[in-house]
């Protein structure tokens, strides 16, 4: 074992277990407490989140005519509800927009439901914010860059969930060719 390598495994080692949460907006379907409405707007929602999947109550909306918003969130997937969903800025942030419906949910097109196979949003021990991208994805040896980070970097691969500690690799821009073992303190699903 290279040194590099006994230094990570240490670290991870002496890490604390990844926190997982389950992201709620709605409290008995109203806004839950905490969160602040920054914005609002109409739309529609017309399939299941790609990037919160397999979530049922998870949506992929438009906001006005040609913004794509995802994820939103329903009060209780694919019921009528309150006539809107809530679509966070950020996970670990509490400002969200509130996009009020022009089409009902469309039950047919929800996702399946089910356990928690992926997160969505993460924060690395080291401060980085990260979410999930979508759609084609650019690769850095062969591993594809899963989620945007600020601090224009990305994770290159799914996290590993099979420790207590989930980790995962960084890149700082897709012109660096060194992957970076990150550990996860917290994922969102």
């Amino acid at each position: 074992m290279t040194l590099t390598a006994l230094l990570a495994l240490v670290t991870v080692l002496a890490s604390p277990a990844t926190v997982v949460k389950h992201y709620a907006p709605f409290e008995a379907g109203r806004l839950a407490t905490g969160l602040t409405v920054r914005a609002r707007a109409s739309g529609y929602c017309w399939t299941g989140s790609a990037t919160a999947y397999p979530r049922r109550d998870a949506w992929r909306c438009f906001k006005g005519r040609n913004v794509i918003v995802d994820p939103c969130f329903s009060a209780s997937g694919t019921s009528v509800g309150p006539g809107f969903v809530i679509c966070p800025d950020h996970a670990w942030d509490r400002g969200v927009l509130e996009l009020g419906l022009t089409k009902a949910l469309p039950r047919e097109a929800a996702n399946p439901g089910g356990p928690r196979r992926r997160a969505w949003a993460i924060v690395a021990t080291n401060g980085l914010h990260c979410e999930r991208l979508e759609g084609a994805l650019p690769q850095i040896h062969g591993k594809p860059l899963t989620f945007a980070c600020d601090r224009r970097g990305s994770m290159a691969t799914e996290p590993s969930t099979r420790k207590s500690v989930w980790t995962t690799y960084y890149v700082r821009s897709q012109l660096s060719t060194r992957l970076r073992l990150l550990l996860i303190t917290k994922a969102w699903w």
